[in-house]
């Protein structure tokens, strides 16, 4: 919110006792990534954006009723080219999401990872038809 004031002064005052800058950086850092879910007839789909992700940062589980999604990265780029280095950032990120699957066929889960946006197909688990069962009269 703070940053969507134009022309807002970007240096820290050392007697403000909430800083801004620093608690939207925080709450940046700190924030999930964006999901959307759409329904389909036999599925639901699921993507996630995760842009910057190599395939093998993602992981994803079925923990009982529970999908979970984690995405995990670190940037250590080593460039000996440049070794006077007047500032460098390293970026390091933990993201993890959980969704009830209680009514998804979990055993026919697929996943699809392309252009930074992961796909889930979600398979409805169908309703069982009451069983039929014949009584023998004695």
């Amino acid at each position: 919110m703070f940053d969507l004031i134009p022309f807002a002064s970007r240096t820290r005052d050392l007697f403000d006792p909430f800083d801004r800058r620093m608690f939207s950086e925080m709450t940046a850092a700190l924030g999930d990534f964006r999901t959307d879910i759409t329904e389909e007839d036999d599925k639901y789909v699921l993507e996630s954006e995760l842009p910057g992700f190599q395939r093998e940062d993602i992981s994803i589980d079925v923990d009982g009723n529970r999908l979970v999604i984690s995405a995990q990265t670190k940037s250590e780029k080593s460039d000996e080219s440049k070794k006077n280095f007047v500032h460098r950032e390293r970026r390091c990120a933990n993201y993890t999401r959980s969704f009830s699957i209680s009514n998804i066929d979990t055993d026919n889960i697929t996943a699809a990872y392309n252009d930074g946006v992961l796909t889930l197909n979600l398979p409805k688990r169908l309703p069982k038809k009451p069983e039929t069962k014949k009584i023998v009269i004695a």
